[in-house]
């Protein structure tokens, strides 16, 4: 900033013009940047919440996997001891 040394009205102005245009400058790219790290924390927050629904879907998956190979195990012992049962008698 060139305050000093300034003798007119008009040369005011100017050193003012100055001074005040780049921090308008900055204001806009501030407020831009503001604007997008406001989308980029909201698409993060859509990915985080996409991915966990995946998370969950693979979990009940893998839930539902358990649940059938128990069944085939308890039918398969179920049908080892009727044999077995039957071998006997």
């Amino acid at each position: 900033m060139r305050i000093t040394g300034i003798t007119d009205e008009a040369e005011k102005i100017e050193a003012l013009q100055d001074y005040i245009a780049p921090h308008l400058e900055v204001q806009k790219w501030y407020k831009m940047f503001e604007k997008l790290k406001k989308e980029v924390r909201e698409l993060d927050m859509e990915e985080m919440q996409r991915e966990k629904e995946e998370l969950d879907e693979h979990k009940k998956d893998d839930e539902e996997r358990e649940r059938r190979i128990i069944q085939q195990q308890k039918a398969s012992i179920m049908d080892i001891t009727s044999h077995l049962q039957s071998l006997t008698i």
